[in-house]
C-alpha cells in the first residue's frame, strides 16, 4: 500500500506550476495553497479551495485551469514507480493506494494509464477524512479485504506511518523506490 504525493509522486515543486500560471512567486503562493488544503482533501468544493487561495495570494485565476494544472504535477509518477508496481503485479501482489487528495485529483489518478497496475485506490476525499485519523486506516482495511498484519504501507509523513502503525500495519517512512524494493523483496532494476 502506498501513498500518493511523496511516495509514488515527488512534491517537489507541487505549487511551482501554479505559482508560474498566476505569475506570483511559490514563496507567496504555497503558503495559501497549503492553508486552504486540509479541507480540500477532505472532500471540499474545488471552487472554494482555489477561491481562498486566490484570495489569499490577492490575485485572480480561473480555479478550473488552476485545478487542472495542479492534477497534472501531482499525478506524474516518480522515477521508477511504474516499474515498481509493475514487478509488484508480476510477484502476485495486490498494489493499493490509500492518500490524501481531493476529488478532482483522484480522479485524475484513476484515470492516469499508470495507476491501471494499482488494484485499489482510496483518497481523503472519498471518506471525508484524512490520515492520520485512526478512521481512515479501518476505512482502508474494509474497502481492501485485509487483516492488518498483511498489509505493508509507505508514507512520507511519520505521522501517518505512525497512525498506521498504530492498526498493526506494517508501515514504513518512504525512503524511495529502492528502498521500498528491498523491504518488499524485490529484485533491483
Amino acid at each position: 500500500m502506498f501513498d500518493l504525493g511523496g511516495v509514488l509522486v515527488p512534491t517537489d515543486g507541487a505549487t511551482t506550476a501554479v505559482s508560474a500560471s498566476l505569475g506570483r512567486a511559490e514563496t507567496d503562493v504555497a503558503p495559501a495553497y497549503w492553508a486552504f488544503r486540509d479541507d480540500y482533501d477532505r472532500g471540499g468544493p474545488l471552487g472554494g479551495f482555489w477561491s481562498a487561495v486566490l484570495a489569499r495570494v490577492g490575485v485572480e485565476g480561473d480555479p478550473e485551469v488552476l485545478d487542472a494544472i495542479d492534477c497534472a504535477r501531482w499525478s506524474t509518477p516518480a522515477p521508477g514507480v511504474v516499474e515498481l508496481i509493475a514487478d509488484l503485479n508480476a510477484a502476485g501482489s495486490r498494489v493499493v493506494v490509500l492518500s490524501n487528495a481531493p476529488r478532482s485529483l483522484a480522479a485524475t489518478v484513476r484515470a492516469a494509464d499508470w495507476s491501471r497496475g494499482i488494484d485499489q485506490l482510496v483518497f481523503s476525499s472519498d471518506l471525508g477524512l484524512m490520515k492520520p485519523d485512526a478512521a481512515v486506516y479501518a476505512a482502508a482495511e474494509q474497502a481492501y479485504g485485509c487483516d492488518p498484519s498483511e498489509l505493508v504501507f509507505f508514507d512520507d509523513r511519520p505521522v501517518n506511518v505512525a497512525g498506521a502503525q498504530a492498526a498493526g500495519w506494517g508501515a514504513h517512512l518512504w525512503a524511495g523506490v529502492p528502498a521500498a524494493r528491498e523491504v518488499l523483496g524485490l529484485a533491483a532494476r
